[in-house]
């Protein structure tokens, strides 16, 4: 059996045709510089065939490997500053600025997954599983969502009821709320990113497909934007790009939802604004639903509803007003001369300098009204230190209310502001903001990263080892775990001298912080357990060892523990995976914590010989048996084997190391009934699932071979 490229099906090594999907393994790839089906990346993703493109990604059906399911594999490969060659699998970067670009962007992708990925399940957003580098580039696995996307539902006639698309872009905006505080925006939000699973299921796909980058003395950048989805930050080279972005697209995409329309480009839409409501379209809408949507749909950032927790708040509030705008003629000039004749277009060329996708490039804005009012400052994007500068003039203060931990950010950046820039702000002149840094954390992030061991909460908050400590006594009795599933599971922490349990820390509010340097120690669990005698194992077979309860509990601690396999049976009666020699004698003292492996010796391979000829055997000795020698001791036609045996030390033994230099000796007699000859000797079926194989590139090299692998 084989994979199909096309569906990631099992299929008959012989066809050429995929029965379940159509797939035709001979077809050309679309484009040279696609990866061929069936390359494996990060050792255990299966690239299949392109699902789409999209100026800076190419993704891929895939198959992981290791866990046995479907998984979208998306590469970067800007093909501004990138390439590749046929029948390679290494991109050709370009060189000068180009190169540049590149690696900031593949930066920013590879970072950008990996925060999601670390987000405990998102409602509303496609999950995220692994983060490559390979291939002098990047991928990110993703969930496999399978369905429809929303475009293909609104294109077969679908009109929702207000309140219907009220709950569909719900589910959407409250997975954004705990993306965008990691500086993560998708800006390119539409009904063909959103995906509808047969269960009901509405998954956002695509983080990053969009995204680019710039550096300091880039003079272009191509970028592609969905006509009617996109708002005018996206066409300007230095338009502020943040979580109103993403606003303006969903309130699109439910304008679309309601009306069947999709609303007039923002371009022209600065112009003049002609955008009628539903409610002008005669279709009947709750008026606060509403309000919300096109509060949402405000061409301009200051007059946009700022967040998606605020539009999220808007949708469930029963009073909603209307921010209305009015028409601004002066606009024209904010927009270069190409953006006001691209409205029906959806590939935008943008030439200028910025757009960075994240809060970094911010300008200072403060909106001059009434001047006994004061009015709240631009701070996002600037570090705590220069937004507390900034807003010190006007007398007003600063106030954090929520950290997000960041390793990667070393400056305390603010992501969030409350009030937005521009509104007025109440009688005790006070900015609440969120924090995106290295520097504090909050418990929420400590109780989300402590379910590993005590080692990956240490290298996420990146601490020293120095400070991760075995629980001792004073810290009570509970320190010690008996219970050994436990091992080195995080036991608590200690800030300025104060111990906190981890019990306690999942209990804390997830907008408590606390500052890094504080942290004296990460506490962990000891467990007197793993120090113990070893059994006599010899003989038994190793699946009934990893079954085995050790004294009640699971033998070392681990589910699926792996072993030394480095020995080859000869012995035909003997099973495939029997304990041959244990590395810990019997009745020694062992650590099974300071290793990965069980400290077994097991068969590797398994010769059965019994009714072959002796001439199938040679052969199939020489193919597993690496540099060893092999003899026949007797006649080869027409023979009888009676016995097989390897030379150790110059003793026969039936049982001897992979690795060794020994001599085979196959012995034989004359037999009066003629053996047929084989040419080949099939394989016997292993009891694991065999591994996926490739349709483009078999391997030359593999041979049926008379053995049992068990690995």
């Amino acid at each position: 059996m084989k994979l199909c490229m096309g569906c990631m099906t099992n299929i008959e090594d012989n066809c050429t045709t995929c029965p379940h999907c159509g797939y035709d393994e001979t077809t050309l790839r679309q484009e040279s510089y696609y990866l061929d089906p069936g390359t494996v990346v990060g050792g255990k993703y299966i690239v299949g065939r392109v699902i789409r493109y999209g100026g800076y990604t190419v993704t891929y059906l895939g198959m992981d490997a290791e866990h046995n399911r479907k998984v979208f594999v998306k590469e970067y490969l800007p093909s501004d500053f990138s390439t590749r060659a046929e029948g390679e699998t290494e991109v050709t970067i370009y060189s000068g600025d180009a190169l540049e670009q590149f690696e900031q962007g593949l930066t920013t992708f590879l970072n950008e997954a990996n925060r999601i990925q670390h987000l405990n399940a998102v409602e509303g957003i496609a999950k995220v599983y692994d983060c490559v580098a390979e291939n002098d580039t990047g991928y990110v696995i993703s969930e496999y969502v399978e369905g429809e996307t929303l475009q293909q539902i609104l294109d077969d006639g679908k009109v929702f009821s207000a309140e219907e698309a009220k709950a569909f872009i719900v589910k959407i905006l409250t997975g954004l709320c705990q993306v965008h505080p990691l500086d993560i925006i998708h800006c390119d939000i539409s009904p063909e990113t959103i995906v509808v699973t047969a269960e009901g299921e509405i998954k956002l796909m695509d983080f990053g497909a969009t995204r680019y980058v710039t550096t300091a003395n880039s003079k272009s950048l191509a970028i592609i934007l969905k006509q009617g989805y996109a708002p005018e930050e996206q066409y300007r080279s230095r338009g502020v790009r943040g979580p109103w972005t993403d606003v303006y697209a969903l309130g699109a995409v439910m304008y679309r939802m309601i009306t069947g329309k999709v609303p007039v480009e923002s371009v022209d839409r600065a112009l003049l604004d002609e955008l009628k409501t539903p409610t002008q379209l005669g279709i009947s809408i709750p008026q606060n639903t509403e309000n919300a949507m096109m509060n949402a749909l405000n061409v301009y950032q200051k007059d946009r509803t700022p967040s998606a927790q605020v539009f999220l708040e808007e949708l469930n509030s029963a009073q909603v007003k209307r921010i209305h705008v009015k028409n601004k003629k002066n606009d024209v000039g904010k927009f270069p001369k190409w953006a006001k004749g691209l409205v029906a277009v959806l590939a935008c060329v943008i030439v200028g300098v910025g757009g960075v996708v994240t809060y970094q490039k911010m300008t200072d804005t403060i909106d001059t009204g009434d001047s006994t009012e004061v009015r709240a400052a631009n701070i996002i994007g600037k570090t705590y230190g220069n937004a507390e500068e900034l807003v010190k003039k006007d007398g007003v203060s600063l106030k954090v209310n929520a950290v997000m931990y960041d390793p990667n950010q070393e400056d305390e950046i603010i992501s969030v502001q409350n009030p937005v820039s521009g509104r007025t702000l109440g009688k005790d002149k006070k900015i609440l903001c969120s924090l995106v840094t290295s520097k504090r954390c909050n418990y929420g992030t400590v109780a989300e990263n402590m379910n590993g061991n005590v080692d990956s909460l240490a290298a996420y908050l990146k601490l020293s080892s120095d400070k991760c400590k075995e629980a001792t006594e004073g810290l009570g009795e509970d320190a010690v775990d008996s219970n050994r599933q436990n091992y080195r599971d995080v036991y608590g922490i200690t800030v300025k001298g104060k111990f906190i349990s981890a019990k306690e820390i999942r209990g804390q509010k997830k907008d408590t912080f606390f500052t890094l340097k504080d942290v004296d120690a990460i506490y962990y669990y000891v467990s007197p357990y793993f120090k113990d005698v070893m059994k006599n194992f010899r003989g038994r077979y190793i699946n009934s060892v990893k079954l085995a309860k050790y004294r009640g509990k699971k033998f070392i601690g681990k589910e699926t523990p792996s072993y030394n396999a480095a020995y080859v049976s000869l012995d035909s009666a003997k099973g495939v995976g029997y304990i041959v020699n244990q590395n810990i004698a019997a009745g020694q003292t062992f650590d099974d914590s300071k290793t990965s492996e069980l400290p077994f010796d097991t068969v590797y391979k398994l010769v059965s010989w019994s009714g072959k000829s002796p001439a199938a055997v040679k052969s199939a000795l020489k193919d597993i048996s690496y540099s060893y020698d092999v003899t026949i001791k007797g006649p080869e036609s027409n023979a009888v084997i009676t016995n097989v045996y390897a030379l150790v030390d110059g003793k026969p033994e039936k049982v001897f190391k992979k690795d060794g230099k020994y001599k085979i000796v196959i012995e034989t007699k004359a037999n009066a009934t003629p053996v047929p000859q084989a040419t080949s000797v099939p394989k016997q079926r292993d009891s694991q699932p065999a591994k996926p194989k490739t349709t483009q590139k078999p391997d030359s090299a593999s041979k049926d071979v008379d053995t049992v692998i068990n690995e």
